[in-house]
């Protein structure tokens, strides 16, 4: 029977990496989420995306010689750092994820990751999704890591988000973070 916690969420997720080269890469991954038994139905956003491309995006990487390797990125794609707490991939049922151009450098254990993306506005259906954009972020996150350490792992980041839109408790209003 029916309780106030028990429902299920069926997610499934394919994807195909081509690469036509060592410096070109194409990225694709499709998702698809649903839930059943919920009191309510689905809540907005979280449980339901019929079918969605959820990663679609070019890579152009080189290397120089500095042993540096450069990859630009542009298309729909996740941003998933640190431990997840800030910014992420939201692991409800329905993944999130943003639209625009990433540029990274790695060299040994460190990588640098500056980025430009608007946020996609998940709707319920096929294919529907849009570019929200209303909503914006921007940043630089670097990652130094120190193998077999006991601290294994530093990220130092800036973040810019916007939104247009946002309701407060005195009203709506833009909201600007850094």
């Amino acid at each position: 029977p029916q309780d106030n916690n028990g429902y299920f969420l069926y997610r499934a997720i394919v994807h195909a990496d081509f690469r036509y080269n060592k410096n070109i890469r194409a990225f694709v991954q499709a998702q698809s989420s649903f839930l059943s038994g919920r009191n309510g139905g689905p809540r907005p956003v979280h449980d339901l995306n019929k079918l969605e491309f959820d990663q679609i995006f070019g890579e152009y990487s080189f290397r120089l010689k500095s042993k540096i390797l450069y990859s630009f990125r542009f298309g729909k794609q996740a941003l998933n750092y640190g431990i997840g707490s800030l910014l992420d991939i939201r692991e409800a049922n329905v993944r999130r994820s943003f639209l625009g151009a990433k540029f990274i450098a790695e060299h040994n254990n460190t990588k640098v990751d500056l980025f430009a993306m608007e946020l996609i506005k998940v709707n319920p259906g096929f294919f529907d999704d849009k570019v929200d954009q209303s909503q914006e972020i921007a940043g630089i996150w670097v990652t130094q890591t120190f193998p077999r350490k006991f601290f294994n792992r530093l990220d130092a980041y800036y973040l810019y988000t916007h939104r247009d839109s946002v309701k407060f408790t005195q009203g709506l209003g833009t909201e600007s973070r850094h």
